[in-house]
């Protein structure tokens, strides 16, 4: 697989694409909470890619606990009762 040269981290405070290089190597990254994001090519917003290294299809609940993940089901079920 090819490596990636440069990842999208988002839009800066201006509103333009910020563009960045992996800090991570191919298969040595620990996809840190902090560097995984949504992936905009999905309207649905459900794999995540990892912004230190690249990679794309990540779970959305890789590297969480079970009580992290249970917290968040419920905090989704409040969202979508209130919608």
């Amino acid at each position: 697989m090819p490596r990636v040269k440069l990842i999208r981290h988002g839009l800066d405070d201006k509103g333009n694409d910020h563009w960045g290089f992996p800090i991570y190597p191919w298969g040595e990254c620990p996809h840190p909470p902090w560097a995984l994001r949504f992936d905009p090519r999905y309207p649905v917003p459900f794999w995540m890619y990892c912004r230190a290294c690249g990679q794309a299809y990540i779970h959305p609940h890789h590297g969480l606990t079970e009580e992290q993940i249970e917290r968040g089901r419920q905090r989704a079920a409040e969202l979508f009762e209130d919608a």
